[in-house]
């Protein structure tokens, strides 16, 4: 899946702490995504809406190196409609999306050697102040798990 989107951030303030991407489970990890959606009111128009947006975390296994301790993720973000309706959007909404990794770790430890990543990481196009994908603000943001087991 191409990325056709900026998120806002995965990393935001919520109370009086910050939400970051975080393990949940040894095969699970969270991602708590800040994006954009179009101001609709009415519950069918939100439902619409929600549903034209895609996050697919993707890893390029033949990227991987015998020795590697970092596994590299990376999130693809999509919106089902035309690129100007998409830079239009600008109200902001978040998400918790959970992604299962077993096969992920499976095909690292194959490759890499190693039982186990000392850390999974996480890159996403970001933009914090508009919704194009092609503009001087969306950077390549990277953000770190410390991975951990039950051991």
């Amino acid at each position: 899946m191409t990325t056709n989107a900026p998120v806002g951030s995965l990393s935001f303030a919520s109370g009086y702490s910050t939400v970051a991407p975080f393990q949940f489970s040894e095969n699970t990890i969270v991602l708590p995504v800040l994006y954009r959606v179009k101001n609709v009111t009415t519950t069918e128009d939100i439902k619409n809406e929600l549903a034209k947006h895609t996050f697919t975390l993707v890893c390029y296994t033949d990227d991987i190196k015998s020795g590697d301790t970092i596994l590299k993720l990376y999130l693809r973000y999509k919106v089902e409609d035309e690129p100007a309706a998409i830079a239009e959007r600008a109200t902001r909404t978040s998400s918790f999306k959970a992604y299962e990794i077993s096969q992920i770790l499976r095909e690292y430890t194959l490759k890499s050697g190693q039982a186990k990543p000392a850390k999974i990481t996480i890159v996403a196009k970001q933009n914090e102040y508009n919704n194009k994908l092609e503009d001087t603000s969306t950077t390549e943001k990277v953000y770190e798990i410390e991975y951990k087991t039950a051991e």
